[in-house]
């Protein structure tokens, strides 16, 4: 056998990785989510189907099904979880290491996709928190094809993961969001062991302060980046043709830390978007008024002087 495809001697663990990272998954997923996961990967690394060493897809399948055979029986899979919680590698490690099980050129996810383009958006949100989450995300729609469910089920995917990740307060949720949209996964391990060891014991301004004080992050460099991107939407917009574009509004406010929410389409709020600023209210806008509001109150100063206009934030 290769080195690549080693087992290691310790038998909650293989190649470094536990069983649900193998499949993909979080600690916490539905029998149905680690069933669909194996039904994937056993899809794609069987022998006649993989493109590729055929000695290396036997030897994936191999671990695969080592994984799948201990999280889909509850007795096993609970006895797991356990030796995960000795050796302190149980919902304590934030991950980044998972593979993509559903690739986007697969064919019955991109099917789906044509029907429900949301989708494209959802699974690459989740991406950004966590590797599994996408998987998971992706796994359970196409098992249960509650593809009308899909946003309610990313937030509930992305709760749950915040919550069981970064503890139950608002405040270190939404600073854990922050370091994992700007790539700062560094910081949110130190963010997710700080919160494991210590809880509620300590504010969450507090465990802000510590992390930030650990960081070897270079908020120059950030800055910079951001500062460029930014630019980038600004020119985006201003020459965009149909003003239909407000997921291309959002993600420039989004630089200056103004985050942009979409409220669940009823009848009452349908074309609306919520501005949301810390500390304020969210304050509903017709999309269309948001657009416009974007592009010629932030976008256009901003691109023709580089400073953001804030006392057009008054309204808000």
């Amino acid at each position: 056998m290769s080195l690549r495809g080693k087992v290691t001697t310790r038998r909650q663990v293989i190649n470094g990785k536990t069983y649900y990272q193998v499949l993909g998954v979080l600690e916490d997923a539905e029998d149905a989510v680690i069933r669909a996961a194996y039904k994937v990967l056993a899809q794609k690394y069987h022998p006649d189907k993989f493109d590729g060493d055929l000695n290396y897809a036997t030897e994936k399948m191999q671990e695969i099904s080592r994984a799948y055979d201990t999280l889909s029986n509850p007795e096993r899979r609970g006895a797991y979880d356990q030796e995960l919680k000795n050796q302190g590698r149980y919902k304590s490690d934030i991950g980044d290491e998972e593979e993509q099980i559903v690739s986007d050129d697969e064919e019955n996810w991109k099917l789906a996709c044509q029907f429900f383009p949301d989708l494209v958006k959802l699974a690459s949100n989740l991406r950004v928190l966590r590797g599994a989450l996408e998987n998971q995300f992706k796994a359970y729609l196409l098992e249960t094809r509650r593809y009308e469910m899909a946003e309610r089920i990313a937030n509930e995917l992305q709760e749950s993961y915040l919550t069981t990740y970064f503890g139950n307060n608002k405040d270190i949720h939404d600073f854990a969001l922050h370091l994992l949209k700007n790539n700062r996964r560094g910081d949110a391990l130190t963010l997710n062991r700080a919160v494991n060891v210590l809880g509620d014991s300590v504010s969450p301004l507090e465990l802000m302060r510590y992390v930030t004080s650990k960081s070897d992050f270079r908020q120059d460099d950030f800055k910079h980046t951001r500062q460029t991107r930014s630019h980038e939407l600004a020119k985006l917009i201003l020459n965009s043709a149909n003003f239909n574009d407000w997921e291309l509004c959002a993600e420039f406010l989004s630089t200056f830390d103004i985050p942009v929410t979409i409220p669940s389409y009823t009848t009452e709020r349908k074309g609306t978007v919520n501005i949301v600023l810390v500390g304020q209210k969210n304050r509903p806008m017709k999309v269309r008024d948001f657009i416009i509001w974007t592009k010629e109150d932030m976008a256009r100063p901003f691109f023709e002087t580089g400073i953001l206009p804030r006392t057009k934030w008054a309204f808000l």
